[in-house]
């Protein structure tokens, strides 16, 4: 049997200080992980950095420079990474599950991705449909992971049963909220030949509920104990 992917949310960000940081990365390689989920977004001099938030402590990512916003990270008490310090740390140590927060650089993600990493060694996923379907225009190669929330209540039924978000998008994973895996949702998914990433998922009843009804990959804070309910 296919076991369920443990993948590490923003690093394994349960286990330090600062999320989304090479620290965070290497904690994730320490447990054995099976892949890591970051965040990018692009600064004003065209660095593509890794940060959830599109500020740090009130500074606009894409309004600052690269050297701005790093100098405030250092006075906080850490160093904010770069997309390609990232690949270039985690190259053939582990997976990349890439999430793009902003749309409007995918060329410029893509080209400095593929320097670093094969097909087989990351995702591109994102909220974004824009994001998912540029993508796949300039590559249909490279395998993508569309984001799926219940904040929107009103959208709630298209989340559940999202079909018509897939075939929009050509996605190749469904990365739906631990909330909205009702009503069969993974073997619906299953049976359309779509993998499901379910986030984020920290208490080990709902690791084990999920593993139990095999999704594909589960996204975590606490990678080390998803690894071991897996084991």
């Amino acid at each position: 049997m296919k076991k369920t992917k443990i993948f590490a949310h923003r690093g394994a960000s349960g286990l330090v200080k600062y999320e989304n940081t090479i620290d965070a990365f290497n904690k994730a390689i320490e447990v054995n992980s099976d892949g890591i989920e970051l965040d990018v977004r692009k600064t004003k001099d065209n660095v593509i950095v890794v940060n959830h938030n599109p500020d740090i402590s009130g500074l606009i990512i894409k309004d600052h420079t690269y050297q701005e916003l790093l100098t405030k990270t250092l006075s906080i008490g850490y160093k904010l990474a770069t997309l390609e310090e990232t690949l270039i740390f985690c190259q053939n140590k582990i997976f990349l599950d890439i999430e793009v927060k902003e749309p409007g650089f995918e060329q410029e993600l893509i080209t400095l991705v593929m320097k670093y990493l094969k097909y087989d060694q990351f995702y591109i996923r994102s909220f974004i449909e824009s994001v998912i379907i540029k993508t796949k225009e300039i590559d249909k190669s490279i395998k993508t992971v569309l984001l799926i929330s219940p904040k929107n209540s009103s959208d709630i039924w298209c989340n559940i049963f999202p079909n018509k978000k897939i075939k929009r998008t050509s996605c190749d994973i469904i990365s739906p909220h631990r909330k909205l895996v009702r009503l069969g949702f993974i073997k619906r998914m299953h049976r359309k030949n779509i993998l499901v990433s379910i986030w984020t998922v920290n208490d080990e009843q709902d690791m084990k509920k999920f593993i139990k009804k095999k999704a594909d990959f589960i996204i975590t804070n606490y990678p080390d104990k998803a690894k071991n309910l897996v084991k």
